[in-house]
């Protein structure tokens, strides 16, 4: 028995040996977690690239703080507190342009005033009784469009009706508080010269005189 216990304490050892061994080579959580953890790292690769391109969307998106002057027929308003050269937009609104000229060219809105002032929001005139219930005794159908609203933007101003709007109209004096107002209201021009004379109306200001610009300089 004590010549056979050598070789039996050797064969334990052995086993023992050959087990740690092989339970090393196993595949284990280890793998599998290491794979979970790559491809987390792939996914949140491909969320920052679509936050990317998000971004790049909205960027294009991005409404210009300014206006740049077009080839669009042109009005001369002079007011109280200066004169503004007004572009209007016959392109997205036809129908609204026909009949404010119109309106222009029978002399409407001369001494009219301005009866609603909003800080860093909108001036609003053209009413002939002056307290926001007048109008030319006729309505203009809206003509929403896609120009933005920003500061200088000139709009139609209306009732709840969108097809309520008449002579009345807005400069807007700033793009923050005004931006909800875009595909709401009908832009159909834009002040290209003037806009500090725009800052300066308040309610109850003039408009001395309103007419078409017959010749431009450029």
């Amino acid at each position: 028995m004590r010549n056979k216990l050598p070789a039996i304490i050797a064969l334990v050892l052995l086993l023992a040996l050959g087990t740690l061994v092989f339970g090393c080579d196993r595949p284990g959580t280890t793998t599998s977690d290491q794979e979970q953890t790559d491809t987390t790292d792939e996914e949140n690769g491909t969320e920052e690239n679509q936050s990317d391109g998000i971004e790049a969307e909205e960027e294009e998106a991005e409404v210009p703080a300014e206006y740049t002057p077009g080839n669009g027929p042109r009005v001369v308003m002079e007011t109280s507190q200066g004169n503004l050269l007004i572009e209007l937009f016959p392109d997205v609104a036809p129908i609204t342009v026909e009949k404010i000229t119109k309106l222009i060219n029978d002399g409407f809105y001369d001494g009219l005033t301005f009866h609603r002032y909003v800080p860093d929001f909108v001036i609003q005139g053209g009413d002939p009784k002056g307290d926001g219930t007048g109008g030319p005794g006729f309505t203009i159908k809206a003509e929403f469009n896609e120009r933005p609203h920003i500061k200088g933007t000139l709009s139609m101003a209306r009732s709840a009706d969108p097809n309520s709007a008449g002579s009345q109209f807005y400069f807007v004096l700033g793009r923050e508080q005004a931006q909800h107002l875009d595909g709401q209201y009908t832009v159909f021009g834009h002040v290209i010269e003037g806009l500090d004379n725009v800052d300066k109306l308040r309610q109850g200001d003039v408009m001395n005189k309103v007419y078409m610009q017959e010749s431009r300089d450029d």
